[in-house]
């Protein structure tokens, strides 16, 4: 019993230790800004899983982690589903699938530059990179498997349906990493 209620305080500490860093970056106007924003969602019928940061809480790391932006890749979707896990299973893989999206931009761009060098058209870039990303579709659905979900919130709709709406975000370095690892995988 002492130990789960040691390994639920080192969590709670972490959490806490997470969302104070996260808010370090923001400022008192950026802070209102997000409390103002938490307060119309909770407004409209948003809530939060028991368990999770609260709706305020969640805003504010949002807003931090959108404004690091140069390090960060975000991903953000929403589903509805009959019951909550099945709507947030969807709007993940619908996440997902958006810096998946990225992640084929990016090489679709190096490979075009790399294509463009050798005289050869865009389509064919774009051709390549959609087959290094099925070769490597493993890496990328490692990569993406473990994200930092930044916001995460449900709404119960009049007919009994639940929305679920999440944020997530993978360090952009690590994105970049896969990239090139892809692209010389590519070659």
């Amino acid at each position: 019993m002492k130990t789960i209620k040691f390994f639920a305080a080192a969590l709670l500490l972490f959490a806490f230790t997470a969302n104070v860093n996260a808010q370090r970056t923001l400022d008192k106007k950026q802070i209102k800004i997000a409390e103002k924003t938490a307060k119309e969602h909770e407004k409209e019928g948003w809530k939060v899983k028991p368990g999770t940061l609260p709706l305020v809480e969640q805003e504010k790391m949002a807003l931090s982690y959108q404004l690091d932006i140069a390090n960060w890749q975000i991903g953000s979707a929403s589903s509805i589903g009959t019951v909550y896990d099945a709507a947030l299973v969807s709007a993940l893989a619908i996440a997902k699938a958006n810096l998946a999206s990225n992640i084929k931009t990016q090489l679709s761009a190096k490979i075009g530059v790399d294509v463009g060098n050798s005289q050869t058209g865009i389509d064919e870039a774009n051709s390549k990179a959609e087959a290094a990303m099925k070769s490597q579709a493993i890496t990328v659905n490692q990569t993406l498997s473990n994200p930092d979900i930044i916001y995460q919130a449900y709404l119960t709709r009049p007919n009994g349906s639940i929305e679920v709406t999440v944020q997530i975000a993978i360090s952009k370095h690590k994105l970049d990493k896969l990239v090139d690892d892809i692209f010389e995988n590519a070659k």
